[in-house]
């Protein structure tokens, strides 16, 4: 499988730039697309469509192809992957029905692949990610692969899809169930944050939603451990700026802990929307937000899953949270180009808003603050 990666400040760039990286017999049949709002998702589809390209697109708050994090480009990845080995569809949700759309997606994909897995990408914060990977678990086996992420969105709106060549949701699914008989699907979620303090518990909540913690309103428990006697209503940015550097880390029994940061806050209620389930009885620290030695556990994370699982690849696909990038700024551009070069082969990503995959040890879970890698390998015959 070949695969080469572009990116490109406007639209009106993409019939120039598609030309040029086909124009030596490279015929692409899939499009990986991470975008900026402002771009318009038919126009771009379009462009691949007329080409034949399948399209598997979503909007970022920062997009990349190497290592440089853009924000408002369009970074693409083409693979000349056979259509035989791949099936893309695109799903709505209506908001409760996640487990219900995913199951039946599971079963059709066992139908048509033995071993099937998933690369999927959400849109809309309240999505119910976990219903989703419980889902596929029970359809397909609790082994399956998953490897996905929540569409980026910018800190003041909250607006975003997911795209084909011809639709678009700003509440679903786009989801590329692959034959792993064909294409090898490897991948790690690595996060870096270190715990703080001791364990709390989650008194009141529903859904992502959480109203108390240790039996005192979530947000003042937080404003009150982050030492934000100042803050008020109204400041959005802040919020992402300084609570999301120091989030919530969610323990798991027997397991690896993830990372929860509270996205949002309501002032009247005193409480905060999570980045994904948050049942009551659940123990909870808060997190310290660490140095550059965040990046260098990725990196080494990384270079291990080559060592035990992913000798090869022919392409990456990356997701970082873009809560990463407000706490490492530039340092995340160290990050994806070490990355990057240990495969040596093209990558494309985007900042994301909660990242799915396995954790070290084989828990899969909705993660947030954290980077994963999807190493995409096709199995020789």
């Amino acid at each position: 499988m070949k695969a080469k990666s572009f990116q490109i400040a406007s639209a009106d760039q993409l019939d120039a730039e598609i030309e040029k990286v086909t124009s030596e017999g490279f015929s692409p049949t899939l499009a990986f697309i991470f975008m900026g709002r402002a771009h318009d998702e038919h126009v771009v589809g379009r462009a691949f469509a007329e080409r034949g390209v399948q399209v598997f697109g979503g909007n970022a708050w920062g997009e990349f192809v190497d290592d440089d994090i853009l924000q408002g480009s369009i970074a693409v990845l083409l693979l000349d992957l056979d259509p035989s080995a791949f099936h893309l569809r695109l799903d709505h949700f209506s908001g409760g029905d996640e487990r219900e759309i995913s199951s039946r997606i599971g079963r059709e994909a066992k139908k048509r692949f033995k071993n099937p897995a998933f690369l999927m990408m959400t849109s809309h914060l309240e999505t119910r990610t976990e219903d989703i990977i419980e889902a596929f678990q029970d359809s397909v086996g609790e082994d399956v692969n998953i490897m996905g992420a929540g569409a980026g969105m910018e800190i003041t709106n909250y607006d975003h899809c997911i795209f084909t060549d011809s639709s678009k949701s700003p509440r679903g699914m786009i989801t590329l169930i692959v034959n792993e008989d064909r294409v090898s699907v490897k991948g790690r979620a690595i996060c870096g944050w270190n715990p703080i303090g001791s364990s709390r518990t989650i008194t009141r909540s529903d859904g992502h939603w959480v109203y108390e913690i240790d039996g005192q309103p979530a947000l003042d428990a937080i404003l009150k451990y982050i030492g934000l006697d100042d803050f008020g209503p109204g400041e959005v940015e802040r919020w992402w700026r300084e609570v999301n550097s120091l989030p919530i880390q969610l323990l798991r029994e027997g397991g690896t802990p993830i990372m929860r940061p509270a996205m949002v806050y309501d002032w009247e209620e005193r409480s905060v929307m999570c980045s994904g389930r948050m049942d009551e009885g659940s123990q909870i620290r808060f997190a310290l937000e660490p140095g550059e030695e965040a990046i260098d556990d990725v990196i080494a994370g990384f270079k291990e899953l080559k060592e035990e699982e992913a000798a090869e690849a022919d392409a990456l696909i990356y997701f970082s949270c873009m809560g990463r990038w407000l706490s490492f700024g530039p340092l995340m551009n160290r990050e994806i180009r070490e990355v990057r070069k240990i495969w040596d082969v093209p990558l494309a990503g985007f900042l994301s808003s909660g990242e799915t995959g396995r954790l070290k040890g084989g828990n899969l879970e909705l993660n947030a603050i954290t980077s994963c890698c999807a190493v995409l390998k096709e199995v020789e015959e």
